[in-house]
């Protein structure tokens, strides 16, 4: 259960990072209103995305919560928002988000 969760965790996080701006809400915000976008729209977007993905609710909450808090811990407002634009044609700006998501998603589905 847990590698299919994985899968779909991953899937999802690509597409956030790599699709189009109509396929992917995160980029059309990002990019339409840059200088406003924020972490915690970035963590509504993980939660809509999560649970679509069937994700359990506190399942959900924990790995969008991981994940913003390592990019607060991380990067100013300014650096997210410029590497959540950037990611759109940047391969190295989208596998850094993928990849927090990717640790996120390990130390919350794996943790004892």
């Amino acid at each position: 259960m847990k590698t299919v969760l994985h899968n779909l965790f991953l899937i999802g996080i690509l597409e956030l990072t790599l699709s189009s701006p109509a396929k992917s809400r995160i980029l059309s915000v990002a990019q339409a209103s840059s200088t406003q976008y924020t972490f915690e729209d970035y963590r509504k977007e993980c939660l809509q995305r999560a649970t679509r993905e069937k994700l359990p609710q506190d399942v959900a909450e924990d790995l969008c919560n991981c994940t913003i808090n390592r990019f607060r811990s991380r990067y100013t407002l300014e650096e997210f928002r410029s590497l959540v634009k950037k990611s759109k044609n940047n391969t190295a700006a989208a596998e850094t988000l993928t990849a927090v998501g990717e640790s996120c998603f390990e130390e919350v589905m794996y943790e004892e």
